[in-house]
């Protein structure tokens, strides 16, 4: 490889890396601001972030975490969670990196 090839692929590369960084999000945003805690969770992309916190809310039985924990069970009404979905996919673009 020649030194243009390889400062192409270093340029192109670390732009790459660069587009997929990590992001975190506490999980009282993640309720935005109705209920949670502050335990964190960081994923690179939207949906890694919301499974780890789905997993947490589910393992938890106090009433900080019951408003999401109820919109999570299948009772709930899917058109709750689907606007959720596109809250937290609001909040995740404007998240800072």
């Amino acid at each position: 490889m020649e030194l243009g090839e390889t400062l192409i692929y270093y340029i192109i590369n670390k732009y790459l890396i660069r587009r997929k960084v990590m992001k975190k999000f506490t999980c009282k945003e993640i309720m935005n601001g109705d209920g949670g805690c502050d335990m964190v969770f960081e994923g690179k992309e939207m949906m890694d972030v919301a499974g780890q916190c789905g997993k947490h809310i589910a393992s938890t039985t106090d009433d900080l975490h019951k408003p999401m924990r109820d919109m999570m069970t299948t009772n709930h009404i899917e058109e709750d969670r689907k606007k959720w979905f596109e809250w937290f996919q609001g909040e995740w673009d404007k998240k800072a990196e």
